[in-house]
């Protein structure tokens, strides 16, 4: 696992959550919720902030998945300060996939 060069070379703790639901037969709705810190700080508040993402699959035939998502990145005090910005920022995508 590379460990990127921003958490300022403290490594990276990830502390993850999936739950997952079967609304039907051809449909999945998943959450991820992850908490992000650093592994070795110098400082009493290593958090990096929380990230939840919101992910819904819908097969609509046997070749055809639509699949949509949004995430939500909440910055922690570690994040806050190295930054200077405390905005939540918020992006995500919806996707075709075809299979022949």
């Amino acid at each position: 696992m590379a460990i990127p060069a921003q958490t300022v070379p403290h490594g990276l703790r990830d502390l993850s959550v999936t739950l997952v639901s079967r609304p039907s037969d051809n449909s999945t709705v998943t959450i991820f919720i992850h908490d992000f810190a650093l592994s070795e700080s110098r400082t009493s508040d290593s958090s990096l902030g929380q990230e939840v993402d919101f992910v819904g699959q819908w097969r609509a035939g046997k070749n055809f998945v639509l699949e949509g998502w949004v995430s939500a990145c909440i910055p922690g005090h570690f994040m806050r300060s190295f930054y200077r910005g405390s905005d939540v920022a918020l992006w995500g995508d919806v996707s075709a996939t075809v299979s022949f």
